[in-house]
């Protein structure tokens, strides 16, 4: 987990030194302010009021239903004039617009001067944002991933930015997991919402309690986290569907449950354990919702794949979880 920040900070010391914003990005503003809004691009009246409730992340990125970028655009103009405030809607969509060509006609100096009229949030990277789609408008680009996101600077915006990769994680994993079920009946449908519940209950508390939050970038951490223990529950509900779940002997259940054991009893035992804000208490607040979470997996399965023996889901949650409280052990050392 911690490599994940030294990482991030590795990444973002190279990213300043090449892309070091200089004056010349209050020049480009300048230029910029007199590049006119498209009146085409705007909803009319009727559409503005069919929008009223929409959100233009969702519609630009296709999260929830697919995407329309056009929509978007039109959604982007009515965040605008409700004061332009969401973080993730208004000038922010707009921006990666009209620089992508998504839903509008590519127009770098209006993403200008857009990037110029918001600086998002403290912290958000405004220099080095414009400078950067300056830079694209010289090169007359013709790519569609430009985002805010490439230029941020703080591990606020790290936060957001982590926040709406998270978003689009799940929602491509809701349909995943909805191809996957289609064909369940009713009962095993309300029993895998049984689990999952269990699941979410887990995920929240280890994202709460076992990441360290003492640093700036603590909700891009957290979300993270939270986006890998639902890939791999979905990998696991892949294996389960595909009949692939590999053979463990009694002998693996049992060392895999020593394992677990020795590794929590270590942990907790410490009395100088010390992981930034990861504490012991929550730890132990942690893996007893895992438990749960282990239980109902076993529950399941015996329902849904009664041909696979409750002990292989045991050895291979055991074998996850004992990784997890693993890393802490491993820092220690280190320290």
């Amino acid at each position: 987990m911690r490599h994940i920040f030294f990482s991030f900070l590795i990444a973002a010391t190279h990213f300043n030194i090449s892309w070091a914003a200089t004056p010349n990005w209050e020049t480009f503003c300048i230029k910029a302010s007199k590049t006119e809004f498209p009146g085409a691009d705007r909803p009319s009246a009727e559409q503005a009021k069919a929008l009223a409730e929409c959100a233009s992340v969702d519609l630009y990125f296709g999260i929830g239903r697919p995407a329309d970028p056009a929509l978007a655009r039109q959604c982007a103009y009515v965040e605008m004039g409700n004061g332009d405030e969401l973080i993730w809607g208004g000038s922010s969509i707009l921006i990666m617009a009209y620089a992508n060509g998504r839903g509008a006609t590519r127009n770098l100096d209006l993403a200008i001067r857009l990037a110029c009229e918001n600086d998002l949030a403290p912290g958000g990277g405004q220099a080095y944002r414009i400078e950067h789609l300056a830079r694209l408008r010289e090169e007359n680009w013709e790519g569609n991933d430009f985002s805010i996101c490439d230029d941020t600077t703080s591990g606020y915006w790290e936060g957001n930015c982590a926040w709406l990769d998270a978003r689009i994680a799940d929602a491509k994993r809701e349909t995943e997991l909805k191809r996957l079920t289609g064909d369940w009946n009713e009962t095993e449908r309300k029993a895998f919402a049984i689990l999952r519940t269990d699941f979410e209950r887990f995920v929240e508390s280890r994202a709460s309690h076992e990441v360290d939050a003492s640093g700036t970038a603590r909700a891009m951490l957290a979300h993270q986290e939270e986006t890998s223990l639902r890939d791999g529950f979905l990998s696991l509900v892949e294996v389960a569907e595909h009949n692939t779940v590999p053979v463990f002997s009694a002998a693996q259940l049992a060392e895999a449950d020593r394992e677990l054991n020795r590794t929590y009893r270590q942990i907790q035992s410490d009395s100088e354990f010390s992981y930034g804000t990861v504490t012991r208490d929550g730890i132990k607040k942690t893996q007893r919702l895992w438990l749960k979470y282990r239980d109902a997996w076993v529950a399941f399965g015996r329902h849904k794949y009664p041909a696979v023996s409750p002990d292989l889901w045991k050895v291979w949650l055991n074998r996850e979880r004992t990784k997890m409280l693993s890393d802490y052990l491993a820092f220690s050392l280190q320290g």
